[in-house]
């Protein structure tokens, strides 16, 4: 990592600029980057603007996550790929999309850089709390996140190469808040860990 660029929201790598994203504030912690908002819209609002005002040669989110299974223990860091946004009422047959969308896939070459197991992330309108919806979001993707898709969705517009490296602090269900509060600092630290060794690996 060469240093920190423009607003303070990207570093100059050996790979070019990699702009860092993050809902809120805590999830960058000490990272140089800019927050994004909660939930998917106003994440692809807010990172569609950053990209027509600055550009940037990849763009990283870093944030923390719920799992669905226990494949990704409280602590784990993940890279996000098959990322995919799914309406909560569609998995149980109340709605139907009129044009839904195929998963967006993260980045292979800027993937490279974080040392993380990969996991398929699913965006939701809202937190999944009901254990059978659970079970049901356990067979479409391993994680959880309010953000990733519209993230993606802006940087696939704008041609930005793009991935998520999250935390996960939770499993998805009724007690998901309460082990968020209590795990989200470890999950945080550890996301950010991995994303400062990725960038100093570039260079």
């Amino acid at each position: 990592m060469k240093g920190e660029d423009r607003a303070n929201w990207s570093v100059r790598t050996g790979v070019g600029r990699i702009g860092i994203v993050a809902a809120v504030a805590g999830e960058l912690g000490d990272l140089p980057g800019v927050t994004i908002g909660i939930g998917a819209i106003d994440a692809a609002i807010s990172m569609a603007r950053r990209l027509c005002e600055d550009c940037v040669d990849g763009v990283v989110l870093v944030g923390t996550c719920g799992a669905y299974t226990t494949d990704f223990p409280i602590g784990t860091v993940i890279r996000g790929d098959g990322l995919s946004w799914r309406p909560l009422l569609t998995v149980v047959n109340l709605a139907y999309e009129v044009a839904p969308r195929p998963p967006i896939q993260a980045d292979p070459a800027l993937a490279t850089f974080f040392d993380a197991p990969w996991a398929e992330v699913v965006t939701t309108p809202a937190i999944t709390t009901d254990p059978g919806l659970v079970a049901s979001m356990a067979d479409r993707a391993a994680v959880e996140h309010l953000e990733t898709w519209g993230v993606a969705r802006a940087c696939a517009e704008a041609g930005v190469p793009f991935v998520p490296i999250l935390g996960v602090a939770n499993p998805v269900g009724p007690d998901a808040h309460a082990l968020w509060v209590r795990h989200r600092a470890q999950a945080e630290q550890a996301a950010r860990d991995v994303v400062r060794a990725g960038l100093d690996a570039m260079g």
